[in-house]
Order: C-alpha cells, then sequence, then structure tokens
C-alpha cells in the first residue's frame, strides 16, 4: 500500500501525539494514586499521633500531681495548685483523646479505643474512691495513700497508659505501610513510563525510516520519469538539427521539390509540437512533487512543536514531584516537634529525680519514722529512671526514622532528576534529527525551483522552435522567388536546435544533483 507523503507525515504525528498522551495519562494515574496515600499519612496518621502523643503527657501529668500531693513539705497553696493540675490533666487527657476518636478508621484502633476508655473509667473510679481528692490534697494516713497510689491506683493507671501506646504503635505501623505502598507506586510508575518511552522511541525511529525511505523512492521515481523524458528532449533536439541541415542544404542545391521540403517541415512541426507538450507535462509534475513537498516541511515543523509540548509536560512532571518533595519535608517536620515533646518528658523525669533525691534525704533526717517513705522515694526513683530510659529510646528512634526519611528524599531526588535528564536529551535528539529533516527539504525544495525554471526554458525554446517553422512554411510557398530567405530561415532552426541541446544539456545537470541528494 503506498500513501502519499503527506498523508505518511500525518500519520506519525499522530502516532507521536498518541504516545505523549498515553505518557501523561500515566504519569497522572501514578501521581494521584501516591496522592492519596500521602493524604492518608498528612490528614489521619500525623494528627492522630501527636494528638495520642500530647493525651500521654496529660495523662502522665496526672499521675505526678498525685504523687506530689502525697508529698510533705507542701502549704496549702502549693497543694491547691497541684489539685487544679491534677483535674486539669485529667480534663485534656479526656479531650485530646476525643479528638484523635473521631480519626480513627481501623477496627483495630476502635477496639484499642473500648478497652483504653474502660481502663481509664476504672483508674478514675479506682483513684476517686480510694483517694478521695479535696482543694486542699489527700485526707488521711500518709503512708497508707502512698501504698494506694503505689499499688492500687498504678497498676490501673499503667494498664490505662499501655492502651495508649498500643494506638501509638498501631498508628505508626499503619503510617509505615502507606509510605511502602506509595513508595511501590512510584516505582511501578516509574518502570512504565521507561518502558512506554522506550518502545515510543523504537517504534517512532523505525516508522520514520519506513517514510523516509517511502518519500525517497518517489523522489527517484519522480527523476528517471525526468531523465526518460531528457533522454526525449535530445533525441528531438539532435533531430531537429539534422532536419535543419538537410533544408540548407536543399535550399543551397535547389534540386529537391518542394513537396519533399514540405513534409520534412510538416514532420519538424510534429517534433517541436510533442517537445513542447513534454516540456508542459514536466513543469507540471514538478510543480505538483513541489507542492507536496511544501506540506511535508510543513508537517516537520507541526512535529518539532509537539515534542517541545512535550518538553513542557515533562516539566510540569518535575514540578509535581517537587511538591511531593516538600510534603516529605513536612512530616520531618512534625518528626522534629515530637523530638522536642520528648526533651520536655526528659526534664519532668530530671525533676522526678531530683524530688527522688531530696525525699530520701528528708527520710533520713526522719530516723526511723522516715523509713516507709524512703522506700516510697526510692520506687519514685525507680520509676524516673524507668520514664527516662523510655524517652532516650523514643528520641533514638525518631532520629533513626528522621536520618531513613532524609535519605529516601534524597534518593528520591536524585532518581527523578536522572529520569527527566535522559528525557531532556531524547527530546533534544528528537529536535535535532527534525531539523535536520526541514534542512534537507528545503534543499529538495530549492532543486524543484531550479528543475522548473529549466522546464520554463525548455517550454520558451519550443515556442521559438514553432515560431521558426512557420517561417520555414512562408519560405517554402515562396521557395522560388526568395532562396535566400528559405536559407536564412534554415540557419534559424538550427540555431534553435543548438539552443535546445544547451537547454537539455542544463536539465541533465540539475537531475544529476537531485540524484546527489536522493542517494
Amino acid at each position: 500500500m503506498k500513501l502519499k507523503i503527506q498523508t505518511q507525515i500525518i500519520t506519525l504525528v499522530s502516532f507521536l501525539f498518541a504516545f505523549q498522551v498515553i505518557i501523561c495519562a500515566i504519569s497522572y494515574i501514578g501521581l494521584t494514586s501516591i496522592s492519596e496515600e500521602l493524604d492518608s499519612v498528612f490528614s489521619r496518621s500525623l494528627p492522630s499521633i501527636d494528638n495520642l502523643v500530647q493525651a500521654d503527657r496529660d495523662f502522665q501529668q496526672s499521675l505526678v500531681a498525685e504523687r506530689t500531693l502525697l508529698l510533705s513539705g507542701l502549704d496549702s497553696e502549693q497543694k491547691k495548685k497541684q489539685v487544679g493540675e491534677y483535674y486539669k490533666n485529667r480534663a485534656q487527657v479526656l479531650e485530646r483523646f476525643s479528638v484523635y476518636e473521631k480519626l480513627a478508621k481501623t477496627k483495630e484502633e476502635k477496639e484499642i479505643i473500648e478497652v483504653f476508655k474502660t481502663k481509664y473509667q476504672d483508674w478514675v473510679t479506682i483513684s476517686d474512691t480510694s483517694m478521695p481528692l479535696t482543694e486542699s490534697g489527700y485526707e488521711g494516713d500518709h503512708a497508707t495513700l502512698m501504698n494506694t497510689s503505689l499499688n492500687v491506683t498504678g497498676p490501673a493507671f499503667e494498664s490505662s497508659r499501655d492502651q495508649l501506646d498500643a494506638l501509638q504503635e498501631v498508628i505508626q505501623t499503619k503510617a509505615k505501610v502507606d509510605f511502602d505502598v506509595a513508595r511501590e507506586h512510584y516505582k511501578e510508575v516509574e518502570l512504565l513510563m521507561f518502558s512506554i518511552l522506550g518502545g515510543c522511541l523504537l517504534f517512532t525511529i523505525g516508522l520514520s525510516f519506513y517514510f523516509i525511505r517511502s518519500i525517497k523512492q518517489k523522489i527517484e521515481s519522480t527523476i528517471n520519469n525526468v531523465t526518460n523524458e531528457s533522454l526525449t528532449l535530445n533525441n528531438i533536439s539532435g533531430l531537429l538539427g539534422q532536419r535543419a541541415t538537410e533544408l540548407a542544404s536543399a535550399s543551397q542545391q535547389q534540386s529537391a521539390s518542394v513537396t519533399q521540403t514540405s513534409s520534412s517541415l510538416h514532420e519538424i512541426s510534429e517534433m517541436v509540437n510533442k517537445n513542447t507538450s513534454t516540456a508542459v507535462s514536466s513543469a507540471d509534475l514538478v510543480n505538483t512533487g513541489k507542492r507536496e513537498l511544501d506540506k511535508g516541511l510543513q508537517m516537520i515543523l507541526n512535529l518539532a512543536e509537539k515534542v517541545k509540548d512535550m518538553n513542557t509536560a515533562s516539566s510540569e512532571l518535575i514540578t509535581k514531584v517537587d511538591n511531593n518533595h516538600k510534603r516529605f519535608e513536612e512530616i520531618l517536620g512534625v518528626f522534629n516537634n515530637v523530638q522536642d515533646k520528648t526533651s520536655v518528658i526528659n526534664d519532668i523525669v530530671f525533676q522526678t529525680k531530683l524530688l527522688s533525691f531530696n525525699a530520701s534525704v528528708e527520710a533520713a533526717r526522719a530516723g526511723e519514722h522516715g523509713k516507709g517513705f524512703s522506700v516510697v522515694a526510692e520506687e519514685v526513683g525507680n520509676l524516673a529512671h524507668m520514664s527516662g530510659n523510655s524517652a532516650n529510646e523514643i528520641s533514638e528512634l525518631l532520629e533513626g526514622s528522621l536520618s531513613n526519611i532524609s535519605s529516601m528524599i534524597e534518593n528520591s531526588k536524585s532518581e527523578v532528576s536522572s529520569a527527566v535528564k535522559k528525557s531532556e536529551e531524547i527530546i533534544t535528539q528528537t529536535l535535532d534529527i527534525s531539523a535536520r529533516c526541514e534542512q534537507t527539504l528545503k534543499e529538495i525544495d530549492q532543486m524543484f525551483i531550479r528543475v522548473t525554471e529549466s522546464t520554463n526554458e525548455i517550454a520558451t525554446a519550443s515556442q521559438e522552435q514553432s515560431s521558426g517553422v512557420g517561417e520555414i512554411n512562408t519560405a517554402v510557398q515562396e521557395i522560388d522567388s526568395a532562396n535566400q530567405l528559405t536559407t536564412k530561415s534554415a540557419h534559424q532552426v538550427e540555431e534553435s536546435s543548438k539552443e535546445l541541446i544547451s537547454v537539455a544539456v542544463s536539465l541533465e545537470g540539475s537531475i544529476d544533483e537531485l540524484k546527489k541528494l536522493v542517494a
């Protein structure tokens, strides 16, 4: 199946446009999927962890306020302040936990939430029942209250607080899974885009080679046709020169008959008419080829514009990936905030240790009566030490997470930059090929212009020959009375034949140059 040059170029441009649309669609779908996974982390996981951390902090502050009220040496104002802190922290625990509860979506979270609410209410009930609190602090035996705090309300507190730790672990696991899914989606989209881009490149190169070869064959066919017409023109020129010589000889000898001369002139007239018809046909053929060449040149320019549009789409893709990197950096900021809050816990642990030490000193001063309180002070110190170890572990985990996320962001930036750089190199090479095709077509256009000019010269020469034949006919009619006029006309025909041969030689030169161009 043979296609026109215009149809071939339109087909090539259509394939390139379809490939561009496919790549853009895959990029959009991949980015949408990754965006959904990241939105899940930003809109639910991070706020959930933040509210749970704050609720856990207020919960521990409640225990600190309770234990502080059990210390001796507090005046009424200090006790009143600690009572206020105690109830304030209890209220804030429920307030912050209710905010998190609205964000919880999974079945596992909801089950742990119900367990926490039950255990928290148990702790509140046990605390309010076994250790009734007034505005001036706890009333009753100090040793009994301390024992109740350590052995009754303390275990209930730890049991309830364990549920907060479990919830934080569930949320962190879910967030890690969301990050892993987003990372897998990114790798899948990247692999698919590179595969399609490579296939598109190979297909485009093959199709371009096929179309260029087809165009070359059409031009070679046109050159062969013009060459054949040129040979015919040379034959006609030689024949015309021979006839002119014979006419001159007949005029000089005046031995040929008028009938024979008329017959020879009729043959010359037929040859000139054929020459003129051939020149006109060649001119039409060259003009048609030039129009098709102009259309092909315009299609090449349109191809270059489409490639530039694809380059613009790649730049937009870079912008979207940069936006995702910024959102990763916001995650780093949230982890930094959590790490800052951990430092607050370390300060509280330090103060608790200091309080335990002071209590031990006071118990030692009290002697025999302070032994029970010395045991309590030692337990407070142990709890402070355990809290400090937990805070240090949290800090180490946060530092490791920050390092991993930073490394992931840098690797992602490097991979995306490398992929985009390769796309830009391919686009640049495509634009360079289009520019060379455009230059080649322009040179062919100039060749067609020169061939058209030569063909017009042939047509002009043919018209001059027709005029010469008319003059010869007039001379034949007056041959008896104007022998000199006949001789002169014969010489004119001979000169026109030489001019026709010169034009034919020029046309052959133009054809040779066109052959070299497509060789």
